[in-house]
């Protein structure tokens, strides 16, 4: 069977082979080339990778330090080092006495004058006195020219010993006051008006305090004050007057508890139209504070006694204060009450032109409510805005007295019960120490009761003030005063007027020559306006004065 299979495989081979073999004779064997020869080589791949040897042997080193100790002697000396000293500003020069001397128009002579130890830390004392008078004519609303015959004048001695713990000083003092009753009814015939009559008054008193200077609150603090005072007038009315206060306060705990006391006595010397008047005065209180915020509330005790009443009352009285950013931003509260009393001294420092005599009732302050926003920024700007509402029982108003003087020249005083509503405002900024602004407004409401009007109260008055210092050689300074109309009774048709508002533009300049002598200027009523004082009181116009002062 094997060999079959053979023969058939040759057979097969051999019939295939034949039919090459039979076209081998008709094959042509040329080659064409169509282009020249160009032999390549293909890329060549080099082997990357790096031999690498495994070594499973690992060899950790070990470091063996040993330290030998040597002891070496040095040397050193040591140098002590200085100790800081603070070194403050340098103290500025300081004279002991000091004279100033003007004249203006209106015949208007100022003379001031002080004397003043220098430094020291154990006592002080000093002497000062101005004389200020103004001699000129003003022209009344008929053309009538009066003389003022103005004077307002003092002399001060006063001095204090300091101790470690307490200061002991007192003062004794003198005072003139005087003045024409200018201002009488134009419409009165100059035929039928009683000469000029003159005011004229003169204080003389004294003073003592001693006050503790603890620095810790360990202690009680303390304050006391002794006054007394006579005034005199030219027409024999005087008065003795005394005036005690004293105060105590001491730390517990984290509260303050003190107490104030004050007792007053007017004591005049005749009884035409005044009497004798008492009034003691006690306060105690309590405060607390926090890291933002204080709180002090306590009661008035009062008792007064005058010729018509007498009367014991009560008042509380506190304040509360937060402090909402770093003294950007402070909210307040207080609410105060009590009696004022008026001396006839207290009297003719409001109004010369008061009619001599004239003994004025306590004014019972039943409650005083103020709210505000305070705020300090930086050592640039300072604010405070308020609104308060007062009840004011007696509170004295002027009118002129026609039965005192026939030409209406002197004032008398009536009384009447008001509600009073004040919002004000103050701005201060000083950009440097050589530039300051001061800006103060307010505004009142009165409601009265009795009488027709607030008389000669205005509804709102504004202050503007400042100052500028010219590098210590020349001074300037610009006052600004505006108040509204005010009223005033009219006798002759028992009816209210209207007394025009004013403002007073007043210009200070000062050139310091040298260090001691300087000179200076003073223009008041720039605008030469005429306004009413009080009324049938015409103010002086334009005014100037010039003079020089000097320093010992």
């Amino acid at each position: 069977m094997f060999t079959i299979k053979k023969i058939s495989l040759l057979i097969v081979s051999v019939m295939c082979i034949a039919p090459l073999f039979a076209q081998q004779d008709t094959l042509q064997k040329r080659v064409e080339v169509v282009k020249p020869y160009d032999p390549s080589i293909s890329d060549a791949y080099k082997i990357n990778y790096l031999p690498v040897i495994s070594d499973t042997a690992k060899i950790t080193p070990r470091y063996d330090y040993k330290t030998r100790y040597y002891h070496y002697n040095t040397l050193f000396s040591v140098k002590p080092i200085s100790y800081a000293k603070m070194v403050g500003e340098p103290l500025k020069e300081l004279y002991k006495s000091y004279i100033k001397v003007g004249m203006g128009n209106y015949t208007t002579p100022l003379v001031e004058a002080s004397y003043h130890n220098l430094r020291s830390k154990n006592y002080s004392y000093g002497l000062s006195g101005r004389f200020l008078g103004s001699y000129g004519k003003v022209k009344l609303d008929n053309n009538e020219k009066v003389s003022l015959g103005y004077n307002d004048s003092y002399l001060n001695l006063y001095g204090k010993r300091i101790w470690n713990e307490f200061v002991f000083g007192g003062k004794i003092n003198y005072s003139h006051l005087s003045g024409n009753y200018y201002g009488y009814n134009a419409d009165i015939p100059l035929a039928n008006v009683l000469p000029i009559e003159k005011q004229s008054g003169n204080s003389i008193g004294g003073s003592l305090f001693l006050k503790s200077t603890h620095v810790d609150s360990a202690h009680v603090n303390y304050r006391a004050d002794l006054n007394y005072n006579y005034f005199g007038d030219k027409y024999n009315f005087g008065e003795n007057n005394l005036n005690i206060k004293s105060s105590f306060d001491k730390f517990w705990q984290k509260e303050r508890i003190g107490v104030d006391l004050g007792v007053k006595a007017i004591l005049p010397n005749t009884a035409l139209d005044s009497g004798s008047t008492a009034e003691i005065n006690f306060r105690p209180w309590i405060s607390t504070f926090g890291d933002n915020w204080s709180v002090k509330a306590g009661v008035s005790v009062f008792y007064y006694n005058t010729p018509r009443v007498s009367k014991t009352l009560f008042f509380p009285f506190g304040n509360i204060q937060y402090n909402l950013a770093s003294n950007f931003l402070v909210p307040y509260i207080t609410i105060d009450g009590g009696i004022k009393t008026y001396s006839y001294y207290d009297l003719l420092k409001e109004n010369l032109y008061v009619t001599p005599g004239t003994f004025v009732e306590p004014e019972n302050h039943k409650l005083h409510l103020r709210g505000g926003l305070k705020g300090v920024f930086s050592q640039v700007l300072s604010y405070n805005f308020s609104a308060s509402y007062s009840i004011i029982d007696n509170m004295h108003f002027f009118v002129n007295d026609f039965m005192y003087s026939s030409n209406g020249s002197s004032f008398k005083v009536v009384y009447d019960d008001v509600e009073m509503v004040n919002i004000s405002g103050m701005v201060s900024i000083s950009p440097s120490d050589k530039l300051s602004f001061d800006l103060l407004g307010n505004y009142y409401n009165y409601k009265v009761a009795l009488i027709d009007k607030p008389y000669n109260k205005p509804d709102w008055d504004v202050t503007f003030v400042t100052r500028y210092n010219m590098q210590d050689k020349i001074l300037i300074g610009l006052d600004i005063v505006a108040l509204s109309s005010r009223y005033a009774f009219d006798n002759t048709t028992s009816n209210s007027i209207v007394m025009d508002g004013a403002m007073n533009i007043t210009l200070n300049a000062e050139y310091r020559y040298t260090k001691v002598l300087s000179f200076f200027t003073k223009l008041s009523n720039m605008t030469a306006q005429k306004y009413q004082i009080w009324n049938q009181y015409p103010s002086q116009r334009f005014g100037v004065m010039i003079g020089a002062s000097y320093k010992l």
